[in-house]
């Protein structure tokens, strides 16, 4: 069973409960609350997240940076994994204007961005981008919930789509 929101989610797997019925569920990684684990027992080990990167990705220099980046600015601590993807994007986008230089066209740009191999951002997967390739990272983690001891866990390494 794939869905889609956390509400969503809360609302069917009551009602499986109910019948005593308890299928695997996958879910987008951006689906992924603390609500999660008041899902029912029998869900324990059936519940799957996908997400773009994890904590094995991230280079001790990269978090110091974006810890730098979020005290300057007084980022709140929430949505974290958000925060650490978008921080992500932004060290592509400011490599690929740096790599443009001074003289920036929308085509200087996406050139810059498809020259980008295996360019690391020190909190994301390395990013490869190309003329016919324009998702950076093709694969995803599978993150499964222990629900008794109210915890993430890897059910993967990542898994590569190219």
């Amino acid at each position: 069973m794939i869905l889609s929101t956390g509400e969503e989610t809360h609302a069917i797997v009551k009602e499986a409960e109910k019948l005593n019925w308890f299928p695997s569920i996958y879910l987008s990684g951006a689906a992924a609350g603390k609500e999660i684990f008041d899902t029912p027992a029998g869900f324990n080990g059936k519940i799957f997240f996908s997400f773009p990167s994890s904590p094995a990705d991230q280079t001790p220099d990269g978090i110091k940076e974006f810890q730098a980046l979020a005290e300057k600015y007084k980022v709140p601590a929430q949505h974290l994994a958000a925060q650490i993807a978008a921080y992500g994007a932004c060290k592509v986008l400011v490599e690929a204007l740096k790599r443009s230089g001074r003289d920036l066209s929308r085509e200087k740009l996406i050139a810059n961005l498809e020259g980008l191999n295996q360019f690391e951002t020190g909190v994301t997967p390395a990013i490869t981008y190309g003329p016919n390739r324009r998702i950076g990272a093709l694969g995803a983690y599978v993150i499964s919930v222990d629900l008794q001891k109210k915890q993430f866990v890897p059910a993967s390494s990542w898994i590569g789509i190219d």
